[in-house]
């Protein structure tokens, strides 16, 4: 049962990982970054030698750098705070809670039935500061 739970909560965590990296292809943010950041290297490369008109040409690239990561920031806010990935990430929390609680259970179980150090080592170092238990007890899961 310890087994069982903790090999679905890794597959679960790289199934959340494969899906957050779904997303940032699809929302296409990191590429635009990249790109920007590409094209800025560039510029700058190809600036003159004049250091008044490098100062003036870094002044408004600057400007022009700014906006661009404040229409990235609006985007990406409004990406994040769309209903379809409020949806997907309340629901890995929940899947993820949920079998995270069941593993610490079992584990505890275990270590006080079987009288195991190991096991109450384990269970200690994953919960050092109780904010494991804490959370569960929070989230009125069985624990």
């Amino acid at each position: 049962m310890i087994f069982s739970c903790l090999v679905f909560i890794s597959l679960y965590s790289l199934t959340f990982s494969e899906q957050m990296e779904r997303f940032a292809k699809a929302t296409k943010l990191e590429e635009e970054y990249i790109q920007y950041a590409t094209e800025e290297r560039a510029k700058r490369s190809n600036y003159g030698r004049a250091q008044k008109k490098l100062n003036q040409r870094l002044m408004i690239d600057k400007e022009l750098r700014d906006q661009r990561v404040r229409d990235h920031t609006a985007r990406m806010k409004k990406e994040v705070l769309s209903d379809p990935y409020r949806r997907m990430i309340n629901k890995f929390v929940e899947v993820f809670d949920s079998n995270l609680s069941k593993f610490m259970t079992q584990l505890l179980e275990d270590s006080r039935i079987q009288n195991h150090s190991h096991l109450t080592n384990l269970c200690t170092r994953l919960d050092y500061n109780g904010f494991v238990t804490r959370s569960m007890n929070e989230r009125k899961y069985n624990f």
